[in-house]
C-alpha cells in the first residue's frame, strides 16, 4: 500500500485532459529511461500542486520536494560525456595494460603461431572477467540515467571482445548474452528519494 497513491483524487476533467494527451502517444516506441526520467521529474510537481489545491494551500517554489532534495533529471548527453571519461577511461587504461591491440586480431589467425593465437584469446578473457568484476556505484542514482549509460557502455565492452575473438578465429560473431550478469556484478545505486529507486530499478529492468 502507498498512502500518498491511496489518498489521492483526481478530477474527472483533469483524467480526461492527460488521457487524451496519452491517446496520441505512440507507444509502440520504447519506453527508456529518459521517458521515465522526465515523467518522474514533472510528475513530482504535479503531485504537490495537486495536494496542495486540495488543501486551499499555494506552492512555495522554493521549498518543493523537486527543489528541496536537488530532483533533476541528467540527459543523455551528459551521462555518455561522463560515462565514457569514467567507466571508459579506465577500461582503455585495462585495455593497455593487458596489451590487447586490435590490429593483432584482424590479422586473423592464418599463418601463426598456435601460441600466439592463445596469447591473444587469453588476453581478451582476462578483459572479459576483469569487466564483470568491476564496481561501478552512483550514491544519487536518481532515475537511473547514469546507470542506464553505463550498462550501456559495457554491454559494448563485452561485444567488442566479442567482435575481436571472432575476428582472430576467423568465425561468425556470437554476441554474450551478458545484461543480466552486468546488472547482478557491476551495477549500483542509492538514492533519498525512495520513488526515483523504484524508477531506476524499473529502467533497469526494461533492459533485460
Amino acid at each position: 500500500p502507498d498512502e500518498i497513491l491511496d489518498n489521492i483524487t483526481i478530477d474527472d476533467n483533469i483524467l480526461h485532459e492527460h488521457t487524451v494527451k496519452l491517446s496520441a502517444y505512440d507507444f509502440e516506441t520504447d519506453v527508456d529511461v529518459n521517458i521515465l526520467g522526465h515523467i518522474f521529474e514533472h510528475s513530482l510537481a504535479e503531485i504537490e500542486n495537486v495536494q496542495a489545491k486540495l488543501r486551499g494551500e499555494q506552492i512555495d517554489k522554493q521549498k518543493t520536494k523537486r527543489k528541496k532534495e536537488g530532483i533533476y533529471y541528467t540527459p543523455k548527453y551528459i551521462t555518455k560525456y561522463i560515462v565514457e571519461n569514467t567507466v571508459g577511461k579506465f577500461c582503455e587504461e585495462k585495455r593497455n595494460e593487458i596489451g590487447i591491440i586490435d590490429e593483432e586480431y584482424v590479422k586473423g589467425r592464418k599463418n601463426r603461431k598456435k601460441d600466439t593465437i592463445k596469447a591473444l584469446d587469453k588476453k581478451l578473457t582476462t578483459y572479459k572477467n576483469w569487466l564483470l568484476c568491476l564496481t561501478i556505484l552512483d550514491p544519487a542514482c536518481g532515475s537511473g540515467a547514469f546507470l542506464n549509460q553505463a550498462i550501456e557502455f559495457l554491454i559494448n565492452e563485452h561485444k567488442k571482445v566479442d567482435e575481436l575473438r571472432a575476428q582472430l578465429f576467423g568465425g561468425g560473431m556470437v554476441f554474450s548474452d551478458i545484461t543480466t550478469e552486468i546488472l547482478e556484478k557491476n551495477i549500483y545505486g542509492v538514492d533519498l528519494n525512495e520513488e526515483s529507486v523504484e524508477i531506476a530499478k524499473l529502467s533497469l529492468w526494461l533492459r533485460t
